[in-house]
């Protein structure tokens, strides 16, 4: 897990080199948007920094970011938040917003942005088609007709 952070001694320009170097790779990107001063990203950015010491998803190959808003536009990345705080899931060309997940919980807690993350981390399994007792009648009446 690669940590990008606003608030940390990090020179802005360093931060930015960071978060598109993980675009350009298209490593999964979670982050986290908020304004000083804003009640509900106050009670939410605690939660957020605790993705980073939970060792479930320690060891994965993804970017965690929170930046302050007036980051926004220098990432360029063609978002425009609502409201804040923001989180979002990037990976190359796709954006989703936290609030538009899958998750069956979206309750701001530690937990379920853990959730979060690893319902995009997953990695999708090929399916190989079962052969069936159908499939192997069809191949069998074909050998005899042949």
């Amino acid at each position: 897990m690669k940590v990008l952070s606003s608030s940390s001694n990090i020179a802005s320009d360093q931060l930015l080199e960071g978060f598109k170097k993980s675009k350009k790779n298209k490593e999964p990107i979670f982050v986290f948007f908020y304004m000083e001063g804003c009640g509900p990203c106050n009670a939410t950015r605690p939660e957020w920094d605790k993705i980073k010491e939970d060792k479930s998803v320690q060891n994965k190959k993804f970017t965690i970011a929170d930046f302050e808003f007036t980051f926004i536009e220098k990432l360029n990345i063609g978002i425009t938040p609502s409201g804040f705080p923001a989180m979002y899931y990037i990976k190359g060309k796709s954006i989703e917003k936290y609030e538009d997940s899958g998750i069956s919980i979206k309750d701001r807690t530690s937990e379920s942005f853990v959730l979060w993350i690893k319902s995009k981390l997953r990695k999708k399994r090929k399916t190989k088609k079962k052969k069936t007792k159908h499939s192997k009648k069809i191949i069998s009446s074909r050998r005899t007709n042949e």
